[in-house]
């Protein structure tokens, strides 16, 4: 059904404030694609080989993880909340475009879509690092933008972003 929702989109740009509401899923694999392209000029043979990132489908979260996978030759585990298209709204591309890529470079990419607080995502996270090569992580990177979350004993903790 995704994929007949896509061929019959026609996607108009929506606007609030200062962010747009519609993707494209032939933009974001192109924006995806370009900067895995300026990752592999930059290829560091040093870096992390296993990498996990917590809030991966945009913003700093995605580029670390298509730095890690393109400019370091990464595998990597990837966690984020996507919406899925329907009749009336785009979804999220970025993420599968990633791991369109990264397959076709012959990389492990394995992305996670949900809560990334709750126990099932978690536990879900797990099993994929566990599919790794050594089943670890050699670098965890930290990118949710949440502002509100609930633990186990229902207590919802608020965060925000503060420049200094």
């Amino acid at each position: 059904m995704q994929k007949n929702l896509e061929d019959k989109m026609i996607v108009e740009p929506k606007v609030k404030g200062f962010i747009c509401t519609t993707a494209h899923p032939a933009g974001c694999a192109e924006s995806v694609r370009l900067q895995a392209e300026h990752a592999k000029a930059h290829y560091l043979e040093t870096a992390p080989k296993r990498v996990l990132v917590i809030g991966s489908s945009g913003g700093y979260g995605l580029a670390s993880r298509i730095m890690a996978c393109f400019g370091g030759g990464a595998d990597t585990v990837g966690i984020h909340f996507d919406k899925a298209p329907s009749e009336t709204r785009t979804g999220t591309y970025t993420t599968r475009a990633f791991d369109q890529l990264a397959q076709k470079e012959g990389r492990l990419s394995y992305s996670i879509n949900g809560d990334a607080f709750s126990q099932e995502i978690k536990n879900k996270a797990a099993e994929a690092i566990a599919q790794l090569p050594g089943g670890q992580v050699d670098l965890v990177i930290y990118s949710l933008a949440a502002p509100k979350r609930t633990d186990a004993a229902g207590r919802t903790y608020s965060s925000v972003i503060k420049p200094i």
